[in-house]
């Protein structure tokens, strides 16, 4: 049998400790602004975040689908994975799954425009189509700064977005460097050995 490390109960306790966070989000919610494409004006998303209280911008001439957080410095893709693309071929279906070819232009030309940017897959049910072209985009921006999230509804979507913004912003993000810090300094500590 094997007993947890001193490292696998710093990280519990690390993550204990996070869990009982004092900062309430709405509080954290009230100071946010986003900035959404036009065409998610909208949208159910838009309304989550209304019901937040969070203050919502529209622009034309962000990439089409993103979803940009000023103030915590990160901007969200949202794909929508509804149906298989073709690429200029009727009938075939593109290399890439559930995926056109303006799709890939639309991302390539989001990742490289944005320094910590997340592209969120959105379909209702995730079958091997929309895991293969997960798979496709991990390996095809691998070598980017980019990491790709998969949701099943806007519910989804704006929990996982809001749940990273809120670890960017300073009362966590503060919070959450000095538990790090606190967690280094006890692993790097010598732990005592008992003898018998």
């Amino acid at each position: 049998m094997a007993y947890p490390t001193h490292f696998d109960l710093a990280v519990c306790f690390l993550f204990l400790k996070m869990a009982t966070t004092v900062v309430a989000d709405n509080e954290i919610y009230a100071t946010l602004s986003v900035i959404v494409h036009g065409d998610l004006a909208e949208s159910a998303l838009v309304r989550r975040f209304k019901q937040k209280q969070i203050k919502i911008r529209t622009s034309w001439s962000v990439v089409k689908g993103s979803v940009i957080f000023p103030k915590a410095k990160v901007a969200f893709l949202i794909v929508e994975l509804t149906k298989p693309a073709t690429d200029g071929c009727p009938g075939q279906i593109s290399s890439t799954s559930a995926l056109g070819a303006s799709d890939i232009e639309r991302m390539d030309k989001f990742v490289n425009i944005h320094g910590h940017c997340y592209i969120v897959l959105q379909a209702p049910l995730f079958t091997d189509t929309e895991l293969s072209t997960l798979s496709f985009l991990q390996t095809n921006y691998l070598q980017h700064k980019v990491d790709v999230l998969p949701a099943h509804s806007y519910d989804d979507c704006m929990t996982a977005m809001l749940t990273i913004v809120s670890l960017q912003i300073p009362p966590k993000s503060d919070l959450l460097h000095q538990r790090f810090c606190d967690l280094m300094t006890d692993i790097l500590k010598p732990f005592p050995v008992k003898k018998f």
